[in-house]
């Protein structure tokens, strides 16, 4: 019998390819008992990407419909959903099931499971509450987490390689304005360049959702919603100033051309 020694062998990335230090440090520890599990019956990675968004959204209602009594719940739901982004994956490493719809359907996956997290603990401030402007601010909110600025980044991009028979836009011309840019740029630990990567990993799934978990203890414990009502603004605000400020790094830095040079010379 496969013994899980061996599948953390199989399975298991290194520490610098995991995504942020939530999944090395605690999430593969359970994930890996869980892969053990499924690599021993027919499911498939993908299938198990549902199973992800599944518990995700099952954690948002479980907060939205039982309140007080569904926190302990969406914690719990919540960080299995992340367990198993990591297990679609090790299942995919030993079945050698790696596909680039896998890679697809894992970052759909997030698109869906980000406005679980923020729309039931809205609608749970909101049922406890009733002050509507946390309804219109999670309205506005929805629009930017699905990063309308790197969707408007990757069209840029595509549209580029559509043109490359106009020589305003050919790989030459473009080479010649930017020759620089296609290289990666050096890294700089300044005080700005510092607060910036720590905004941007906060912001991101799953450390927001851990943060969150944190902040609904609290709320359990003093039976006060301020600590999440506080979440959601800071939050919020943090991913609708992050858009707009890489809209202007677009701008700024000439990020489209500099993304397709890169991607022509490869």
């Amino acid at each position: 019998m496969l013994q899980i020694s061996e599948l953390k062998k199989i399975c298991r990335k290194s520490k610098e390819k995991y995504h942020n230090w939530w999944a090395y440090s605690f999430s593969r520890h359970f994930s890996i008992y869980f892969t053990w599990f499924f690599c021993h019956t027919p499911i498939t990675p993908n299938q198990l990407t549902f199973v992800q968004i599944i518990f995700a959204w099952l954690g948002a209602l479980s907060l939205i419909i039982w309140s007080w009594h569904g926190i302990i719940a969406w914690i719990i739901l919540m960080q299995l959903s992340f367990i198993f982004d990591l297990v679609d994956g090790e299942v995919a490493r030993y079945k050698k099931m790696s596909s680039l719809f896998g890679v697809v359907l894992d970052s759909f996956g997030h698109v869906l499971i980000n406005p679980a997290v923020y729309w039931s603990l809205s609608l749970f401030v909101y049922f406890q509450t009733y002050d509507i402007w946390i309804i219109y601010l999670t309205i506005a909110l929805s629009v930017f987490l699905i990063s309308p600025s790197k969707h408007a980044l990757m069209r840029g991009i595509l549209f580029l390689t559509t043109k490359k028979d106009n020589p305003i836009y050919n790989y030459e011309n473009l080479s010649k304005q930017f020759p620089q840019e296609y290289q990666p740029p050096k890294q700089r630990n300044s005080l700005k360049n510092r607060l910036e990567r720590f905004l941007k990993v906060i912001s991101e799934f799953p450390n927001d959702m851990n943060i969150f978990c944190i902040l609904l203890i609290l709320t359990l414990i003093f039976s006060e919603t301020f600590f999440i009502t506080t979440g959601l603004i800071f939050f919020s605000s943090l991913i609708i100033l992050k858009e707009f400020y890489f809209l202007y790094q677009i701008k700024k830095k000439n990020l489209i051309e500099k993304e397709y040079l890169k991607i022509y010379q490869k």
